[in-house]
Formats: C-alpha cells, sequence, structure tokens
C-alpha cells in the first residue's frame, strides 16, 4: 500500500520529504565539528571573576559603556559567540562589580540591574559548559544583584 492509498496526497508528501531533507541537513551541518577554541583558560578568568570578593579599584566609571558591553554580551551569547561572551565578561563583571559598590543613587541601581543581566549571561554561559557549580553561583549573583536594585 503506497502512502496515497492511505488517504495522504502528494503535498503532504513533499512536505515530509522536505522537513526529513531539512532536518538531516541540519543534523549532519550541527554534527560537523568546527573549530575549537581552548575556552578552558577563559572560564578559569570567569570562575576567578565570580569568587573575587576584592575591593575593586577601578577609575571613573560609565555606565552607558557599562550598558553597551552588557548588551553586546547578550546578542553574543544568542548569537552562540561563546567563546567571545566568555573572553569579556570577567572584566565586565569586574567593572560592573566596582559600580555596583561605588556608585550611589540611581547609577546605583542601574550598575545593579546591569550586573543582573551579566551574571544572568554568565550563568547561562556556564550552563552551557556544563559547570553546573559555577553556573548556580551566577544565578545566585544574578537574583542578589536584582534584589540590590529593587525598591525596598
Amino acid at each position: 500500500m503506497n502512502l496515497v492509498e492511505r488517504g495522504e496526497d502528494e503535498n503532504v508528501r513533499r512536505r515530509e520529504f522536505v522537513g526529513l531533507t531539512g532536518a538531516a541537513l541540519f543534523s549532519s551541518v550541527i554534527g560537523q565539528p568546527g573549530p575549537t577554541q581552548d575556552t578552558g583558560l577563559n572560564i578559569e578568568n570567569l570562575a576567578a571573576a565570580l569568587v573575587d570578593y576584592s575591593t575593586p579599584t577601578d577609575g571613573p566609571i560609565d555606565l552607558d559603556a557599562l550598558a553597551t558591553a552588557v548588551t553586546t554580551a547578550k546578542r553574543n551569547y544568542q548569537a552562540c559567540r561563546y567563546a567571545q561572551v566568555t573572553a569579556k565578561l570577567p572584566t565586565l563583571l569586574n567593572k560592573l562589580r566596582a559600580a555596583s559598590t561605588t556608585l550611589h543613587g540611581d547609577d546605583r541601581l542601574r550598575a545593579h540591574r546591569l550586573c543582573a543581566e551579566a551574571y544572568h549571561v554568565t550563568a547561562s554561559i556556564l550552563l552551557k559548559q556544563e559547570d553546573k557549580g559555577l553556573a548556580w553561583l551566577a544565578a545566585d549573583r544574578s537574583v542578589q544583584a536584582a534584589h540590590a536594585r529593587a525598591p525596598s
């Protein structure tokens, strides 16, 4: 018994064929190992930034530049450019920590919001790297920053 005899028309078979072909093509492209980059060192730098409790000593803080950097990190994460994000997050997290501890008023609240977003990206990256311990720490930092930003 062929498919047409079971009540399926030619359009249904064509859609199924195109869907299966697309899935096979997608699997073959994804299955091909691309150029690999050693992100181990960057993960170590990211881990160091997560557990750093020293007093930040950064100079003047440009919140607009930090906001742009956080937006860029989020976009690069969404575009699967994990190596780029991982390389830049440690410095970004340190600058944001400095901003959230040294600024006052609305600037401090904005810095906490940016910290929450950056730690969220960090947790996501670490989950992709299957480092659940550090991912939990980053997620906790994100929640802490969000609570610090929220009005009492």
